[in-house]
């Protein structure tokens, strides 16, 4: 290409380009204006950012409490059991997304900003979960027994895979407060007196076809108290007998419920498969299915209906919690 023929090209290139930015400034673009603004989030995300936000906050106070937390509770190991509801809190922050921050945004230059003032109140707030004070194993207690997770799990906005995962964050949220108040020597259950394990609890009147296999946990669970109540004597065999009967009824109930009674579908049985020689492992065997039994038809329930699902888990988690082990980090989630 010929000088000549070089330059035409260029002088056509800054034409174009020149051109370009007239047009630009025409349509009302400038190509120094700020970028647009950030969307607003649906109501799926803010319920994730709300409990991202949780999640931050309750490790926050379990790290703050562990570091000042002595080696032992009034029962119980309350710095190791502090340091691992931290541990669970970071993996729930993880899995749930984090806490999601606005973007850098442009900046006023120096002589646009305000003069600092000395009124108090001007501090800059937020951004930092880290809490203030040292927080107390109280803290952390209060902090677990507040938790939304549950209420979260079954609101409309939630999909499946969120209300699953939120739902067995309640249960972990729950089971860790039971294990403070015994670290702390305080009474079972939130209000100072219940058992979350012997809660009174009834089976919604519709339920997903997902929570039919329940029915046939707790059939078995009916049958296998009706063997141990003919083998014992006095208030036992009283107290098993009436546990068979009333574990019977809820799995009529979960057959009525989800539309599986009296047809081919009902996976109930005239009898099933126990251990003769050892009850007490059927029994805690069939227990430990009712948790992520019940967890299966959360997502697939109606929002109405997941409240009182996730009782029923959580009722379930500490009817088969071992004392001995440690707290899952997702109950009934594997």
């Amino acid at each position: 290409m010929s000088p000549r023929m070089r330059r035409s090209a260029g002088r056509r290139l800054g034409v174009v380009l020149v051109a370009a930015a007239v047009l630009l400034s025409g349509c009302g673009v400038r190509l120094d204006d700020p970028p647009p603004q950030v969307p607003s989030p649906g109501p799926g995300e803010i319920l994730r950012q709300g409990a991202a936000l949780e999640a931050a906050d309750l490790q926050a106070l379990a790290e703050s409490a562990g570091a000042d937390a002595g080696p032992d509770g009034a029962a119980g190991d309350l710095a190791s059991d502090l340091a691992h509801i931290a541990a669970d809190a970071a993996t729930h922050l993880d899995d749930l997304g984090g806490v999601w921050t606005p973007p850098p945004r442009p900046t006023a230059t120096t002589d646009d900003q305000p003069e600092p003032s000395d009124e108090p109140g001007d501090e800059p707030t937020g951004g930092d979960p880290t809490p203030s004070d040292p927080a107390t194993a109280e803290d952390v207690l209060a902090a677990l027994e507040s938790s939304s997770a549950d209420a979260r799990a079954a609101d409309p906005a939630a999909d499946a895979d969120l209300a699953t995962l939120l739902a067995s964050i309640s249960i972990n949220r729950a089971l860790w407060a039971a294990e403070l108040r015994t670290d702390l020597g305080l009474p079972t259950g939130a209000d100072g007196s219940a058992d979350p394990a012997a809660a009174d609890l009834g089976i919604p009147a519709s339920l997903p076809a997902s929570a039919a296999p329940v029915g046939r946990t707790l059939d078995a669970l009916g049958y296998t108290q009706e063997i141990i109540a003919a083998r014992a004597e006095g208030t036992a065999r009283t107290g098993a007998a009436a546990a068979a009967i009333t574990l019977r009824e809820m799995a009529e109930d979960v057959a009525v419920a989800t539309g599986v009674d009296g047809t081919d579908a009902d996976p109930r049985a005239a009898a099933y498969a126990v251990d003769l020689e050892d009850l007490q492992a059927t029994r805690t065997g069939l227990i430990a299915e009712l948790l992520p039994g019940w967890l299966t038809a959360v997502p697939d329930a109606d929002p109405a209906v997941r409240a009182p699902l996730i009782a029923l888990a959580t009722q379930a988690a500490f009817l088969g919690q071992d004392p001995d082990a440690r707290v899952a980090t997702y109950p009934g989630l594997g």
